[in-house]
């Protein structure tokens, strides 16, 4: 749970400059009214509702872009029903198998006790490449990547959504709001790293943007 604590704790190791530099991005200058953007996050996680639905898959999303303790995860809830439903209108491709091995490493051990037989490797999988922090999620197929990866396929045939798209798939308003202050966290630190120069906000995903939350 990502309390109102802890987003204190992590919002002062982002101004002090501790944050940018454990993750070896100086602080060249701070971001403005970083107490108003704070205060901002904890009112809209306080009035969130957390209504998780059934046939969902929860997933804890590792957060780089905050790896100072004690804030290094959260939980998403995925609709898997609707990522399944949108993935039929898309055209699958070849997603490279090196980019799955940390999802692979995540949910090998639950992955024995309901895999039989041999899984159909024609089916594409799902996979989520989580913008916040980058990185591979798969959403449906984790029995068909773990029998490509034990074929030692370099590729597997996926339908992958990224760059914003994900946020369709989050089933419940607390995981997005989450989604949109991790982005935002990361701009921020970016930002006073002196990677970009304009503060801009938007309704919409946009790399070059932070959430208006």
């Amino acid at each position: 749970m990502i309390t109102s604590k802890k987003l204190d704790d992590l919002f002062r190791r982002i101004s002090s400059g501790e944050a940018n530099k454990r993750l070896n991005k100086r602080m060249v200058r701070s971001f403005p009214n970083l107490a108003g953007e704070l205060d901002t996050y904890k009112e809209k996680l306080a009035s969130t509702p957390f209504v998780p639905r059934e046939k969902i898959l929860a997933i804890e999303v590792f957060i780089k872009q905050m790896t100072i303790d004690p804030l290094t995860e959260y939980t998403v809830f995925w609709d898997i029903d609707k990522a399944i439903h949108l993935a039929k209108r898309m055209s699958p491709g070849l997603f490279p198998m090196e980019y799955l091995q940390v999802a692979l490493q995540t949910n090998q051990a639950d992955l024995k006790s309901y895999v039989k037989g041999t899984p159909d490797l024609n089916i594409p999988i799902i996979v989520v490449l989580y913008a916040p922090v980058m990185e591979a999620i798969i959403i449906d197929g984790n029995h068909r990547a773990h029998q490509a990866l034990k074929e030692s396929k370099g590729a597997i045939m996926s339908n992958l959504f990224f760059n914003g798209t994900e946020m369709q798939l989050i089933a419940d308003p607390h995981s997005q709001l989450m989604y949109k202050i991790h982005w935002n966290v990361s701009k921020i630190l970016a930002y006073q790293a002196g990677m970009f120069d304009n503060i801009q906000y938007s309704n919409e995903f946009d790399l070059n943007t932070l959430f208006r939350i």
